[in-house]
């Protein structure tokens, strides 16, 4: 796994959390979902209760959230010990706002006033760096 794999790890867990959290808000709008009963109309009677399941739906995508947003925590702590080893503090900065923060390039860019162009080539220095201080570590 490359650094950049690595530092990157924090992104893919928060778009598996914001995906569970879709379906579990469908878990839930469905196991909430009122439905009109009428008169004279037969109701199928059966052993299973629709609404416990929807419930135990909503309730299985909410313990499996939980357990993601513990690994993407976890995942973030690691990243972030890593790059406060890194010493340059602009690199630092660029690091925390792609790998923790999740901003876009020119966002960054923007916020650390650089053209997208010099982001770039500072990502590559800070990756080298981090790098080096990863494989420091490992020995």
């Amino acid at each position: 796994m490359t650094v950049k794999e690595w530092l990157s790890r924090g992104k893919m867990l928060d778009i598996e959390i914001n995906n569970l959290l879709r379906e579990q808000q469908k878990a839930f709008d469905e196991a909430t979902q009122m439905t009109a009963k009428y008169e004279n109309e037969k109701v199928k009677s059966s052993k299973e209760n629709v609404t416990e399941d929807r419930y135990i739906k909503y309730a299985e995508y909410e313990k499996e959230i939980d357990e993601r947003i513990d690994k993407l925590y976890k995942a973030k702590r690691q990243i972030l010990r890593a790059i406060y080893c890194v010493r340059d503090c602009t690199y630092r900065t660029l690091l925390i706002k792609r790998y923790i923060n999740f901003d876009a390039w020119e966002k960054i860019a923007e916020d650390m006033s650089y053209s997208t162009a010099q982001i770039y080539r500072l990502h590559g220095y800070a990756l080298q760096e981090m790098r080096r201080k990863l494989k420091d570590e490992s020995k």
